[in-house]
């Protein structure tokens, strides 16, 4: 706590003593009262404003049980006025075309949105939700991931054998799936004989960061629920194998979806056939907070999970080809 005094002198009658408390604590600046004259040299405290510790003031603190702080207490826009995030309400951005939703995410670039349709198609999607194409014949592709903004790749993930490749943007071209260096397969990331007969394997993909040597990223396995991390070189074209991540949120194995939030270094993790959503850090399976899909946010067969600008952009695949539907949810997600 530190004190700053001002005295200043006023003619001959009047003395103003000003005394401003500056709280530092937690790296906040609060201005706790400040005195005022009442009368000839009478000085009384007059508070200023609360103390920056409540919901509202635009600064998080999870000391308080706060999640998000968006600087006022709005209840829909996805951090409530308890200062917790919370599904606003959905607003379907494209229910035809899309496909089915397996992944998606923006890519400044291309000033779009990219969904994988595990039809094999490549999606682009203004942020309207219009469709400006679909491409590709790529077999079962379930995730995507976004590595550089600016550059004119996504990666994509395909669950069936498990591996990655990346997927040109201007052209609309995949990088030869046959070619190394291009293509990565997962040959360590678990698959196994899904319910209806298919093979369950990569379902989930994002994009961690570079760690000095590579490009790390998570993939998902729908058939343990758990996440396999992993390096690509992109100037050798070389993948290297890091191992899982230890443990898993839940006791599901349907893991859906992963994204990671590099602003607030969150990891998200969807389960589908129960509905749930968790937030832990990277590369670690300790539950930060959790959510629950409710039907008024999404149905079942939820796939996709990313966020932007304090919305969460979501897609389902439901089973029928072209029947998926992508959209967007007020959501602020954890903040600190």
């Amino acid at each position: 706590m530190k004190r700053l005094t001002v005295l200043v002198l006023v003619g001959i009658v009047l003395i103003v003593s000003s005394s401003i408390i500056l709280d530092r604590s937690q790296d906040q600046l609060a201005i706790l009262y400040q005195s005022r004259p009442i009368g000839q040299g009478a000085v009384s405290p007059e508070p200023l404003q609360r103390p920056l510790s409540a919901c509202g003031n635009g600064i998080v603190q999870p000391a308080s049980g706060e999640q998000c702080d968006d600087g006022n207490t709005n209840n829909t826009d996805g951090c409530s006025n308890t200062c917790q995030a919370t599904f606003g309400a959905k607003t379907v951005l494209t229910s035809s075309n899309a496909g089915e939703v397996s992944g998606a995410e923006w890519h400044d670039r291309s000033n779009s949105f990219w969904i994988v349709d595990d039809g094999g198609k490549m999606v682009q999607i203004a942020s309207n939700g219009s469709i400006l194409g679909r491409w590709g014949n790529l077999g079962d592709i379930e995730g995507l991931a976004v590595a550089d903004p600016a550059s004119d790749f996504v990666y994509v993930g395909r669950e069936n054998p498990p591996s990655i490749f990346k997927w040109n943007t201007q052209t609309h071209l995949p990088n030869d799936l046959n070619t190394p260096g291009t293509f990565w397969p997962l040959t360590d990331l678990q698959t196994c004989t899904g319910g209806n007969g298919g093979t369950d394997g990569l379902e989930a993909l994002t994009f961690v960061e570079n760690d000095g040597t590579g490009d790390i990223f998570y993939a998902g396995s729908q058939c343990n629920g758990r996440v396999y991390k992993y390096r690509i070189n992109q100037g050798t074209g070389t993948i290297q194998n890091l191992g899982m991540i230890a443990g898993k949120p839940s006791n599901s194995n349907d893991l859906a979806s992963l994204y990671f939030d590099p602003q607030y270094q969150v990891l998200y993790w969807v389960y589908d056939d129960i509905n749930k959503l968790y937030a832990t850090r990277k590369n670690s399976s300790s539950i930060l907070a959790s959510w629950n899909f409710d039907t008024g946010i999404t149905p079942d067969q939820q796939e996709s999970f990313s966020i932007r600008n304090g919305k969460a952009y979501l897609g389902t695949d439901n089973g029928t080809a072209g029947a998926g539907i992508f959209y967007e949810v007020p959501f602020a997600g954890l903040r600190y």
